[in-house]
């Protein structure tokens, strides 16, 4: 029996149809006689409706990974044989591949919460990673399933060609649920581009706090975006010495949830390096509620770009904002960058073959004083528009009072391949 292997992105969420191993029949040795693991009785226990992380929750938001090795062997080498694959192949690369043990516990939760075929919930993997500790956003995910009869052979499928993030340092984190006859395997990996000092996860009511780190690599302008808990965003102020930057942020909007987030800007423009939630004043969530993922619904492109202007508009009018008028010239932009992003499997604001997205709408003859630009990709319309509502720096993008005008334009994958969506917003 095959299962598909998908791979997952968000922002820009991949998929690449291959092949993971499922073989049936009896395991050998005397199963009965074999370690329960707790993600198995846990996976009995899960309920469907809501995902459940195991174990304590992270008391701060941490960039450095976890490297200590302290999570139960699971009855299987099948963790340890993925990271140190990814870590050849890293090193062939000149890519630096670090195992972090939270992202371990975070994709052995996912694992759980995930049913055969479903893609998961990015309100659930970002919850998870928050629960975690974990600042970096979305991280590039591969779906495998299979027993351990089938482990060597799944193992010589992924790690033939793996697939690293372009960049100097990846942390991985390997989540593995035992409990069904094909065991789900969750595969993580995210870009380390960014050194922050640690920062509570919970804060007392009218608390303050800074924000210290550093951009890596080749990330230069750090910009810091906070959403307070009335869902208004905006950037902050910060001091700036080369690559470091230091922030302050004040729970000074009441008690609730405060969406912190940093960018750092490089040759593909502007990207989200780190984002995750300060509760201040208010106890931190221990479960989230819905299910852990969903099956992807086929969207025509048109139609995910009338469901993508509907949904701009509605987050507007829940902020008090006049509707956007829809304009179908920035729109042709919009669309010509995404069907160039899906072309070439890049998610980014400036392209290597057209720029800009200025470059693109002076190309077109469109004569604008202001723009911006929102960009990504999800498993449907919904999953993408919820994804940059929860991002500060593109939720203030479609909140923009100055804004009068959008031109959304979406591109999606031929019939036969595992669908996702790829979307550009252009607003003036």
């Amino acid at each position: 029996m095959l299962r598909a292997m998908r791979r997952m992105r968000r922002p820009h969420v991949r998929h690449v149809v291959g092949l993971a191993l499922a073989v049936g029949g009896a395991c050998s040795g005397g199963g009965a006689s074999r370690p329960v693991d707790p993600g198995a009785m846990a996976a009995l226990e899960h309920d469907a409706q809501s995902v459940a992380p195991g174990g304590e929750a992270a008391v701060a938001f941490e960039s450095k990974p976890a490297e200590a090795r302290t999570l139960p062997p699971l009855e299987n080498p099948l963790r340890l044989r993925l990271v140190q694959g990814y870590q050849r192949a890293g090193a062939a690369a000149g890519i630096t591949v670090v195992p972090d043990e939270r992202l371990d516990r975070a994709m052995d939760d996912l694992a759980r919460a995930l049913d055969d075929n479903e893609d998961p919930r990015s309100e659930a993997v970002e919850f998870l990673l928050g629960f975690h500790g974990i600042i970096e956003p979305y991280p590039e995910l591969l779906l495998l399933g299979a027993n351990p009869q089938a482990y060597d052979q799944l193992l010589a499928r992924v790690l033939a060609s793996p697939k690293l993030p372009r960049a100097n340092v990846v942390t991985v984190g390997v989540g593995i649920d035992p409990s069904r006859s094909v065991h789900k395997i969750v595969v993580a990996m995210q870009e380390k581009s960014l050194d922050l000092a640690p920062v509570a996860r919970l804060q007392p009511s009218g608390a303050a706090f800074e924000l210290a780190g550093s951009l890596l690599g080749s990330f230069l302008q750090p910009t810091v975006y906070v959403t307070v808990p009335n869902g208004v965003p905006s950037e902050r102020p910060l001091l700036t010495d080369g690559m470091a930057f230091r922030a302050p942020v004040a729970c000074d909007r009441g008690d609730g949830h405060y969406q912190v987030e940093v960018f750092g800007s490089d040759a593909s423009g502007p990207r989200v390096l780190a984002n995750f939630t300060v509760f201040c004043g208010v106890a931190a969530p221990t479960s989230l509620a819905g299910r852990g993922g969903f099956v992807p619904q086929r969207v025509a492109a048109e139609d995910a770009e009338r469901q993508l202007f509907a949904l701009i508009n509605k987050a507007r009018a829940t902020a008090g904002l006049p509707a956007l008028a829809f304009d179908t010239d920035l729109a042709a932009v919009a669309r010509t960058h995404s069907t160039d992003m899906l072309t070439h499997e890049y998610i980014a604001h400036i392209s290597p073959t057209t720029g800009s997205p200025s470059d693109r709408v002076a190309k077109a003859g469109i004569q604008v004083t202001r723009l911006s630009e929102n960009i990504g990709t999800s498993s449907s319309p919904d999953e993408l528009h919820l994804g940059l509502m929860r991002s500060p720096g593109h939720r203030a993008a479609i909140l923009d009072r100055k804004s009068t005008r959008v031109g959304v334009g979406v591109a999606v994958p031929a019939e036969g391949q595992h669908y996702r969506v790829v979307g550009t917003e252009l607003f003036r």
